[in-house]
């Protein structure tokens, strides 16, 4: 939602000094017994697990209750929750809309200017930029026009949120669609109709992030990019982070669960996985680290090149294989067309990470098999 979306009354939660017995059951089963929410119980079971000292008890019980109260409101009574306790297939701590129209007025929550109050509308929202969302044309008229560009050509919205767009990614975003897509893609991709300026992020370890139920990516904006000219290597670090959330648009959109299992196998150092016949993008399956031993920071491992494997964090999921091989698939592309002028750009492809908290990187590294797959898959 746009950040002058007005929303519900905060719930006033009580956390006693002794804390109800079994309540860390009773909670997840109450919200999984909401339409839509079943999965609740068993994802927060893996999330313990999985998090075992992230929060305190205390915590734990303020966060459920906080869901609980969220995911039981139904503003326009359609039996749709306005609010989704679960996001990226796990827990939420941040709270997406369930109900893509909370107030039932025909108008998307995001495009709406007061999505809770069905009496409040924009009057047309198919053919212009609604006026909540338009960029002010004298702060930033740089940034303005890449707007209105991006709206106009591929139907997809800038959104300044906690932070303001920066023109200079902006139209690094708007290049990109424009070069490395066939047009037609780039517009119909329905998980990526926004994208968003938000704080959060930084240029270094948090460039962006994708947010299926938003669909959407978000980036730093003014805060993180100043309106400045990039060099070549803070252009290749904030383009391959843009491929990357695009990779996982596409694969969510174009991939089944099956196919993306057979590509782990047939490109990646993942084995024996369609034997469980996935019909779910978010199977416990996609979730499993790289079942091979590697020296982080030991770019050279002949094993790494010879199974497609483009980073260190690749090697978290195969979900993240996927949009990293995607993203190096996408950068030799353009490397290779000049898109990064016609000096040395591969050395910008490869980094070695100088602090602990770094992940090793060398795109270049994608196969040339993987390379010919995606693009028939992107251009036939």
């Amino acid at each position: 939602m746009h950040l002058e979306a007005s929303l519900p009354v905060p719930p006033d939660i009580f956390v006693p000094k002794d804390l109800p017995e079994n309540w860390e059951v009773q909670i997840p089963i109450s919200i999984g017994k909401i339409q839509t929410q079943e999965k609740f119980p068993e994802l927060y079971k893996s999330w313990l697990i999985n998090h075992p000292n992230e929060l305190l008890a205390k915590e734990r019980f303020a966060w459920l209750s906080c869901l609980a109260y969220y995911v039981k409101m139904d503003t326009n009574k359609n039996g749709i929750p306005d609010w989704s306790a679960i996001a990226d297939n796990q827990p939420t701590h941040i709270l997406f809309p369930q109900d893509p129209d909370i107030d039932g007025d025909g108008v998307p929550n995001i495009l709406d200017p007061s999505p809770l109050d069905a009496k409040i509308k924009t009057s047309d929202f198919t053919r212009r930029i609604p006026h909540h969302l338009e960029m002010d044309s004298k702060m930033n008229p740089a940034a303005f026009r890449v707007q209105a560009r991006l709206y106009k050509e591929y139907g997809i919205i800038a959104v300044n949120h906690t932070d303001q767009h920066s023109s200079v990614v902006l139209n690094e975003f708007l290049k990109l669609l424009e070069t490395a897509f066939p047009k037609h893609l780039a517009s119909n991709l329905k998980g990526l109709r926004y994208i968003y300026a938000f704080l959060g992020h930084n240029s270094m370890n948090n460039i962006a992030a994708y947010h299926k139920e938003a669909s959407a990516i978000s980036i730093g904006g003014q805060g993180t990019y100043a309106e400045r000219d990039l060099s070549k290597a803070e252009r290749v670090d904030l383009v391959a982070a843009l491929a990357h959330e695009v990779g996982h648009a596409y694969l969510l959109e174009k991939l089944s669960a099956l196919e993306l299992a057979h590509l782990a196998e047939r490109f990646g150092g993942w084995r024996n996985l369609t034997l469980s016949s996935p019909t779910d993008h978010y199977s416990q399956i996609f979730f499993l680290a790289l079942p091979f031993q590697y020296l982080n920071r030991n770019l050279e491992n002949q094993e790494i090149k010879a199974r497609n494997i483009v980073s260190q964090y690749a090697m978290t999921n195969i979900h993240e294989w996927f949009a990293e091989s995607f993203s190096a698939t996408i950068l030799t592309n353009l490397g290779l067309n000049s898109y990064f002028g016609k000096g040395e750009w591969r050395k910008f492809l490869r980094k070695t990470p100088k602090t602990r908290t770094e992940y090793w990187s060398d795109f270049n590294n994608v196969s040339e098999d993987f390379r010919h797959w995606l693009n028939s898959m992107l251009f036939n």
